[in-house]
């Protein structure tokens, strides 16, 4: 009962790992199967989303998460002079780190943005006009000055 911490913190990066995995493997045949049919739209990321923000901010999470990892196994070897912690609460919780870190690239680097919807990129469907009557319907925002 002494490690069960670190099995369970390891058994949950263990499982983030497996996510990533799945997660990029769809990704890649969705991906995969659009450009067979020709359903590909290629659209910049807009500077002021929250795609964009993930993209940003990513790496900076990255480097804190190694930070961390660094801080956890000096302070795990320099502070547990007792044995609270064994060493596999310390692999699970490294585990966890690493597939957390895994988990969030793979998040952030597989994702579907350049994917059109089926109903967007139906070529036999028509796409309705503006007419001109609807054209002259729609009311007009030219500001006249007038001194």
């Amino acid at each position: 009962m002494k490690y069960w911490i670190g099995s369970l913190l390891g058994a949950y990066g263990l499982y983030l790992l497996v996510a990533a995995q799945a997660h990029r493997t769809r990704i890649v045949e969705a991906r995969s199967e659009a450009i067979r049919l020709n359903r590909v739209q290629p659209k910049p990321i807009d500077p002021h989303s929250v795609a964009a923000l993930g993209e940003m901010v990513a790496p900076v999470v990255m480097i804190a998460l190694a930070w961390l990892t660094l801080k956890l196994c000096f302070a795990y070897y320099w502070l547990n002079t007792n044995g609270t912690l064994s060493p596999l609460d310390l692999a699970g919780t490294i585990v966890l780190i690493i597939g957390y870190a895994t988990w969030l690239h793979v998040k952030t680097k597989y994702r579907m943005p350049d994917l059109a919807p089926r109903r967007e990129m139906d070529v036999t469907r028509p796409r309705p006009e503006v007419t001109q009557k609807r054209a002259s319907q729609q009311p007009s925002f030219a500001l006249e000055l007038t001194p």
